[in-house]
């Protein structure tokens, strides 16, 4: 069988991801690829094993909704600070951020 290399473009144009997120996924090592000079190349076996192995629920799919574990800290003294903040978490899509009650910082200076 002959393998088929393809460029970012016509990569970009298969899976229908931007180049931008391609390089991204290129220098994070999470997509399968070969630097032949300054070009990168694509082998269209290893892409539809990668997407593959993607949607059988090993990981999400590139571009997918799907999200890990989120763990933020915020610290901030002011109350409306940490609610405004928390607002915000949540309306970027992760509803299930629960906010912790503050601990206050005791120090042996005091």
């Amino acid at each position: 069988m002959e393998m088929k290399y393809m460029t970012i473009g016509e990569v970009s144009a298969y899976l229908q991801l931007s180049e931008e997120t391609l390089y991204k996924y290129v220098r994070q090592g999470l997509i399968p690829a070969a630097k032949i000079g300054r070009h990168w190349r694509f082998e269209r076996n290893s892409l539809d094993a990668w997407v593959a192995a993607k949607t059988q629920g090993n990981q999400p799919a590139a571009g997918s909704s799907a999200r890990s574990s989120l763990n933020i800290l915020i610290v901030d003294d002011d109350a409306a600070i940490r609610q405004l903040l928390v607002y915000w978490i949540k309306a970027a899509g992760h509803p299930d951020i629960e906010p912790k009650r503050p601990r206050m910082a005791t120090s042996p200076w005091n």
